[in-house]
């Protein structure tokens, strides 16, 4: 529960399909929040609508938004952060603050996207870096024109200077230890998440988030505090979704629910063997290990891929989040669906492509196949469960383990075809100011 009742409002005072309507409405602007991002990151016009076009006219959002679920106003929240993140502005401190403000609205919509936060704070702090290398570099150029007169009255030339300062600093490198040459990207790190910027983001975010809670606490009481706070940590979902734990969850309920409840599938790869162990007393173990591999995967994509190319990094952390999920229904796709069409210039779709590249596209269209095959295994066993009642736990797990392997596959296979297309000192932006972005643009 969060302010949509009060946006729904419509769908009983004036027409059953106003809701509808508003989803539909949302995801029209995923699509232009889609080019925006794109053509912030420097992306020709063309192919900036070409990119829109993969979500416009996607039929799985389409269906999922004219059923009358929310999820696509929440992307268009964090594609919307997005945009203002990686788009010109008159500083890092402005984006800073104007990416928080839709970030902090889509985490009170829907509690995922806090997923993002560190990694908007990293790629905030680490564009600060650069915009002050560059600076600074700048300015120091200012200073040895203005010398440049006074070096050659004295005799003394611009690049001898200039080779004396690259000695300095080839010295201080050779010097550097072992352990301080190895804890260099941690400080890097620590760096940028506690930049202003970095800063700025995370406390307008959560004022954000507050603000917005604060408002439903006061228009429902406790009830807001019940669904929509209190509920995320004792939901058991048992049925109809996709989650890899689905199935314990279900055995797990208290016994006085067995009678109203109907055995289920779902895609999880630890599916059959928790069907077949559900008496075991380790299942808070179980629990604690679906969650450390996800929390684990999404921190890692933050760290790893933030500081560089902020689209690739925001759909690894929903493709991982969505797999590993305990819950997981078919609108939970729209969420990586959404900023799939941002990677595809970075995946090199547009210009021409080099031979590692072009490898790295098949590898990636062969994960593609596979996830199709896979999903098309599950739903035919899901099928002989669900509407024939026949017994197809086997074969059911079985189609899981593809399902799981296949997702695996095709985040493999985008971060190698993401990694053939970029160039050796590519940036996250060539409008950010830094790094050598002249080349290809991410």
């Amino acid at each position: 529960m969060n302010d949509l009742p009060a946006e729904l409002l419509p769908a009983v005072t004036v027409h059953p399909a106003c809701g509808k309507l508003l989803f539909a409405l949302a995801d029209l602007a995923v699509g232009a929040a889609i080019e925006g991002v794109l053509r912030a990151r420097g992306v020709p016009a063309a192919h900036a609508r070409q990119c829109s076009a993969l979500w416009l006219f996607n039929p799985v959002a389409a269906n999922v938004s004219t059923r009358g679920s929310c999820d696509s106003i929440t992307s268009a929240l964090v594609l919307l952060a997005a945009m203002f993140a990686s788009g010109p502005s008159r500083s890092v401190t402005a984006a800073a603050a104007l990416a928080a403000l839709p970030l902090g609205l889509a985490v009170h919509i829907r509690l995922y996207p806090v997923i993002y936060a560190p990694s908007f704070a990293l790629h905030l702090g680490a564009r600060w870096r650069r915009e002050r290398k560059k600076n600074g570099k700048e300015r120091m150029a200012a200073r040895q024109r203005q010398a440049l007169p006074m070096q050659e009255h004295n005799g003394e030339g611009v690049a001898a200077q200039q080779q004396q300062a690259l000695t300095l600093r080839t010295l201080k490198q050779e010097e550097m230890s072992p352990t301080k040459a190895r804890a260099a990207p941690l400080i890097e790190v620590l760096k940028d998440g506690l930049s202003p910027p970095a800063l700025l983001f995370a406390a307008a975010a959560a004022a954000t988030a507050a603000g917005a809670a604060a408002a439903c606490v006061r228009a429902y009481g406790n009830a807001y505090v019940d669904h929509a706070l209190r509920y995320h940590a004792t939901r058991a979902d048992n049925r109809h979704n996709f989650s890899m734990y689905f199935y314990w969850i279900y055995l797990d309920y208290e016994v006085r629910w067995a009678a109203d409840v109907e055995i289920r599938h779902n895609f999880s790869m630890y599916f059959y063997w928790i069907y077949l162990d559900y008496e075991s007393d380790n299942r808070q173990l179980l629990g604690l290990a679906a969650f450390l591999p996800q929390a684990l995967l999404v921190v890692a994509a933050a760290l790893a891929y933030a500081r560089k190319n902020l689209p690739l990094c925001l759909f690894l952390q929903t493709a991982v989040f969505v797999t590993c999920n305990k819950v997981c229904t078919g609108q939970y796709f729209i969420w990586y669906m959404a900023v799939l069409p941002l990677l595809a210039p970075s995946l090199g779709l547009f210009g021409p492509r080099g031979p590692e590249q072009t490898s790295a596209l098949r590898w990636l269209c062969a994960a593609g196949v596979a996830w199709a095959v896979a999903l098309a295994a599950w739903l035919l066993q899901a099928y002989r469960l669900e509407f024939l009642g026949h017994n197809t736990f086997t074969t059911l797990w079985m189609a899981s383990v593809m399902m799981f392997l296949a997702n695996i596959a095709v985040l493999v296979g985008v971060i190698h075809a993401c990694a053939a297309a970029l160039p050796p000192a590519a940036c996250d932006s060539p409008r950010d100011g830094g790094g050598s972005c002249t080349k290809k643009t991410v």
